[in-house]
C-alpha cells in the first residue's frame, strides 16, 4: 500500500508534511525506496517514472484496518472487481480469526449476451505473449491476423488491451512494417492509447464518435489500442457499440526486477503460508496482481441488462485452470477455449448475427 509519493520535482510542503507524517508510524512493514533519476531520463532504483522520487511504503495491509475492524461487530467489504479474493481475505486479517462470508453476484446479463473467448493459437502458431514468446518470429504478427479476422465480422467498436505499452509500441512497428495495420485500417478507423496520457481524453473522444458515426458501408466502426492497468482500462465505460469485442493480448504481469514488488512478495514469503501446492505468498500475489489488470479490463465492455460485447483472451494460458479460475465467475463458467482462429471467428459471427 502506497501511503506517500514525493517527487523532488514537486516540492510541496503539504507533500512533505504527509511524508514525515508516514515516518511517525511505528510500523516494521514501513520501507522507504529512493528513486535516482538520471541524465537519459530513466530511473535507477524503485520507481520508473525517470523523476527523482521518495516513496514511502506499508508492506502490512492488516495494520490499518485492525482499528476499525476491532470497534465493529461487521463489516462490510463491497467492490466491483475484487476477484481473486483470496488474498484479500489472507492479508487484510493475517492474524484475525474473525469469520468471513464471501458472497459473489453474477452478472446482469443473461449468458447468450455474452462470448468469452480463450484463444490458444493463431494461424500460424500457439499464442505466448510473454516477455520471451513476444521474441519469437512471427508471434506479434498473429496480434494482427486475428484482429484482421475478427474486425470483418465485428460491429462497431473493438477495444484491444496489451500487457505494457512497450508492448504496444513493439506490435505497432511489426504491424506497419508487414502492412496488416493498412488492412486493418481499411476496415476500422483505429485510434492509439498515448503512452504520455497527455491527449487520453482527445483520443476517447474521436474514437466515441467515429463508432457514433458508424454503418455497414463506408464506416463499420473502430478499434481503440490501449493497454492493461492505463487510464482506458479503469473506469471508463465501452457500453453497447463503443465495445462489442474486448480482445486481452496476454497477460499483464509486473516487471519482477521492481523493487517495490519484490520488497512486497518478500514481507509476504515471510509472514504467510505457502499454498496447498506449495506457490509462496508472493507467487500468488504476483499472479493476483496481474489477473486484477485483465478482470478491469474485460470488465469494461458489458455495462447494462441490455448490453452484449464478445471477450477475445489472446494466450495459451488463458487456457490453463490456474488462470482461468482467476477470471470473474461470471466469464469462467462461459469461457468457450478455442485452439483455432478459424473456430473463434466463427463462433464470434454466430453470435453477432444472433443479434440483428
Amino acid at each position: 500500500m502506497h501511503l506517500y509519493v514525493y517527487s523532488l520535482r514537486r516540492a510541496i510542503l503539504s507533500e512533505i508534511a504527509g511524508f514525515f507524517h508516514c515516518l511517525t508510524n511505528a510500523d516494521s512493514a514501513g520501507r522507504i525506496l529512493v528513486s535516482l533519476g538520471t541524465t537519459d531520463g530513466t530511473t535507477c532504483g524503485a520507481g520508473g517514472t525517470g523523476v527523482p522520487m521518495i516513496r514511502y511504503m506499508s508492506l502490512n495491509s492488516e495494520d490499518p484496518f485492525m482499528p476499525l475492524l476491532r470497534q465493529c461487530r461487521s463489516v462490510i467489504l463491497a467492490g466491483g472487481t475484487m476477484e481473486p479474493i483470496g488474498e484479500v481475505r489472507q492479508q487484510l486479517l493475517m492474524s484475525s480469526n474473525r469469520d468471513v462470508t464471501v458472497f459473489s453476484c453474477g452478472h446482469v446479463i443473461p449468458p447468450q449476451n455474452m462470448l468469452p473467448i480463450a484463444l490458444s493459437h493463431g494461424k500460424k502458431m500457439e499464442l505466448d505473449f510473454s516477455f520471451e514468446g513476444r521474441k519469437k518470429g512471427g508471434m506479434l504478427e498473429e496480434v494482427g491476423e486475428i484482429l484482421l479476422e475478427v474486425a470483418k465480422v465485428t460491429p462497431g467498436g473493438m477495444v484491444c488491451f496489451f500487457p505494457s505499452y512497450q508492448c504496444l509500441t513493439e506490435c505497432r512497428a511489426v504491424l506497419t512494417r508487414t502492412k496488416l495495420l493498412d488492412q486493418l485500417s481499411r476496415i476500422k478507423t483505429l485510434f492509439f492509447d498515448d503512452p504520455d496520457r497527455k491527449n487520453g481524453d482527445g483520443i476517447l473522444g474521436c474514437y466515441t464518435a467515429c463508432v457514433e458515426r458508424a454503418n455497414s458501408t463506408t464506416n463499420t466502426g473502430a478499434v481503440l489500442f490501449s493497454v492493461l492497468g492505463g487510464r482506458m482500462s479503469e473506469g471508463i465505460n465501452f457500453s453497447d457499440d463503443l465495445g462489442r469485442a474486448v480482445v486481452v493480448v496476454g497477460l499483464p504481469f509486473a516487471n519482477p526486477s521492481d523493487p517495490v514488488l519484490q520488497e512486497k512478495m518478500r514481507y509476504l514469503n515471510k509472514n504467510l503460508k505457502c499454498t496447498e501446492s506449495g506457490r509462496t505468498p508472493g507467487q500468488t500475489y504476483y499472479e493476483n496482481s496481474c489477473m486484477k489488470s485483465v478482470n478491469q479490463g474485460i470488465g469494461r465492455a458489458i455495462r447494462h441488462i441490455g448490453d452484449y460485447a464478445t471477450i477475445l483472451l489472446l494466450d495459451r494460458r488463458y487456457g490453463t485452470d490456474r488462470i482461468r479460475n482467476k477470471l470473474p465467475h461470471w466469464i469462467r463458467q462461459h469461457l468457450q477455449k478455442k485452439a483455432t482462429l478459424e473456430g473463434a471467428t466463427e463462433a464470434i459471427n454466430m453470435f453477432f448475427k444472433a443479434k440483428h
